[in-house]
């Protein structure tokens, strides 16, 4: 049985993974009247983080919106094996599942991979990029 972990562990875990690859990173990002978790940039491509416990129908919902602004969208989980319903509900929006191993190593591992975003709006793109102070993305 899995141990509970705060969401807050598993972001950190995140975090330190992005900042350790050298991605600029940012928390809480407001967009309209939602907030992304993570947003980050790889140096090619804008990445949206919904950050969740468990896999849950709130958090596809969560990452679906991000689509209209990044170019690609994970969610991050803190169980070891998401169920094959989830998984395949991300696959068929693209949408990138990760988990994080949680201690001692904190780890974080991809269950599925992003595919770029159909959703994407230049124009929400644009705006969270430079609210991001994401400037040299082109």
């Amino acid at each position: 049985m899995q141990r509970y972990c705060p969401e807050i562990f598993l972001q950190r875990a995140l975090l330190t993974h992005m900042y350790a690859s050298g991605w600029k990173v940012r928390e809480e990002v407001r967009f309209g009247v939602k907030y992304f978790d993570v947003v980050a940039f790889d140096g090619r491509a804008v990445h949206g983080f919904e950050v969740k416990i468990k896999p849950s129908q709130r958090a596809l919902q969560q990452a679906l919106i991000y689509q209209l602004a990044c170019d690609y969208v994970h969610v991050v989980l803190g169980v070891s094996a998401p169920s094959p319903t989830f998984l395949a509900k991300c696959a068929s929006e693209g949408i990138g599942v990760m988990v994080v191993n949680g201690p001692p190593d904190w780890g974080l591992s991809t269950v599925l991979p992003a595919r770029k975003s159909r959703h994407k709006k230049y124009q929400h793109w644009s705006a969270l990029v430079r609210f991001a102070e994401f400037q040299d993305v082109s």
